[in-house]
């Protein structure tokens, strides 16, 4: 059974976890077009469990252009894991990030939560490539929702 993990950006990423196996696997993804995206979780679509997706926003100091692409993006994932019926979660940024990062985290620039991802991610998952912060983010909001699914048992 596999835990997805969801950063929904433009520079965002998948990430998929393996929940009660013996020995943990990991895949990780960069963010894709929407097609992409909808061949990736139908290809593993039995194997999913659930999956966490970062819930999204507009942000105040950010374009009206910038935000409609996000929510039209996000909106779309939400749609594909809908359609395909895999069940979802939408956690709120600040949830995982205390979570793994721990309440400091969040009094922290965007520039040091990011490479602050990046460390954690490599931390926890050594071996695995990860290529930026939305790769990272992705690994982390699933490692969260494999921790929470374990807490639920």
């Amino acid at each position: 059974m596999l835990i997805a993990g969801i950063d929904p950006g433009k520079k965002g990423g998948i990430a998929f976890v393996s929940i009660g196996a013996d020995s943990l696997s990991v895949e990780v993804f960069p963010m894709e077009d929407t097609l992409t995206l909808a061949d990736l979780f139908r290809k593993h679509r039995s194997e999913i469990y659930r999956c966490f997706v970062e819930k999204q926003h507009p942000y105040p100091k950010q374009g009206a252009v910038s935000s409609g692409k996000l929510m039209k993006h996000y909106g779309e994932i939400i749609g594909i894991l809908t359609a395909l019926q895999i069940p979802f979660e939408e956690i709120p940024p600040q949830r995982w990030q205390s979570y793994i990062h721990g309440s400091k985290h969040k009094k922290k620039p965007r520039k040091e939560k990011k490479k602050a991802s990046i460390m954690k991610a490599r931390q926890l998952f050594p071996g695995i490539e990860i290529k930026g912060d939305g790769e990272a983010e992705a690994l982390l909001i699933a490692e969260y929702g494999r921790r929470l699914m374990i807490d639920r048992r």
